[in-house]
């Protein structure tokens, strides 16, 4: 404002309203020398005053949010004071506000705090808003637990699109499974699995009795799975495990065979010493079986917090007898790793 008010000055169109003796209200100019000089005094002191009357309302409006924010902390103090930090993390992951309960689930994962896998798996199992659900998945991948690959595949199956959506809301599920498919991503090192409850369901179906964290297991068909046990940059030793079910029973026991290839050998029909329940030889069957493409080495992350890592041997292997899909190239390798003893 005052900026103007010189130039208009310096132009030579400032005016100015001012009472004269008899109390009438006459426009008054400043033109030479002298009014000019007069009129910079009037601008800088109507400046002051103005600026003082705004800084006096902006103290009032700053004094009465800060009592306002104290009131709330006081009130909140007052209720939760003989709780523990723990506590409040807890209620925070069920705060009202996504804000709040996006950072509780950040603050939980870097603190590695190990106790709060329940709470967050309940606070994940309601939520409904992308990105919250994205950090606590993070969260809860970050403890490198198999017990949380339950609760991260029912979140997706929960949020399965229903008929008769509207494309916002199907688009906010969407978001909120591509979230949480990423944690299943970082936690398990599958690759490949379609990004859906239903997919992610149905490898955990096949796999959840023997999968561990810590090696990238897949299974092959029904009845096999298999790992990476060892190797070097020119040799891998594979384990292979096929279901042997007991006659009679539900029951049954995993048949473990180990295989040595080498880099463009197919691992395929393979006879093992050893016989089933009615005496009949066991074959390890994998047609059309599975090609090493080469071996890797390299590092992966163990935690975040304190950051430790590990040297990792990778098993690269191809489909063998399929042709490649060109649409989705992350589905023709299986990568398996195993740490380097």
């Amino acid at each position: 404002w005052r900026s103007e008010q010189f130039e208009a000055l310096k132009a030579g169109t400032y005016t100015r309203k001012e009472k004269d003796r008899d109390g009438k209200v006459k426009e008054r100019k400043f033109k030479d020398k002298a009014q000019r000089k007069e009129g910079e005094s009037l601008i800088r002191r109507d400046a002051a005053e103005r600026w003082t009357l705004l800084r006096a309302r902006c103290d009032a409006k700053q004094v009465k949010a800060r009592a306002e924010a104290l009131a709330a902390w006081r009130t909140w103090w007052d209720a939760h004071r003989s709780d523990t930090a723990a506590d409040w993390l807890k209620a925070g992951l069920r705060h009202p506000k996504p804000s709040v309960r996006r950072r509780a689930a950040a603050r939980v994962a870097s603190g590695e705090m190990r106790d709060f896998v329940p709470s967050l798996t309940e606070a994940l199992s309601a939520e409904t808003d992308s990105e919250v659900a994205g950090e606590q998945a993070r969260a809860l991948a970050s403890f490198r637990d198999k017990a949380v690959v339950e609760p991260l595949i029912a979140c997706m199956e929960r949020m399965k699109p229903a008929a008769g959506e509207d494309d916002r809301a199907r688009d906010a599920k969407n978001a909120l499974v591509a979230g949480v498919d990423l944690a299943l991503l970082d936690l398990t090192g599958i690759r490949g699995v379609p990004p859906s409850g239903a997919g992610w369901r149905a490898w955990w179906t096949k796999v959840a009795d023997f999968y561990e964290i810590g090696a990238v297991q897949m299974c092959c068909g029904r009845e096999y799975a298999m790992s990476l046990k060892g190797g070097s940059d020119d040799q891998a030793v594979l384990e292979v495990r096929r279901w042997m079910p007991k006659r009679g029973t539900d029951g049954g026991e995993w048949l473990v065979q180990s295989f040595e290839i080498k880099p463009g050998d197919v691992l395929g029909r393979r006879d093992v010493d050893a016989k089933d329940g009615h005496g009949k030889a066991i074959k390890v069957d994998l047609m059309p079986g599975l090609t090493l493409d080469h071996m890797e080495r390299g590092q992966r992350e163990v935690s975040h917090r304190p950051l430790k890592r590990e040297a990792v041997i990778r098993a690269f292997l191809k489909a063998a007898g399929e042709p490649a899909d060109s649409a989705h190239p992350e589905a023709n390798v299986l990568v398996l790793e195993a740490p380097v003893r």
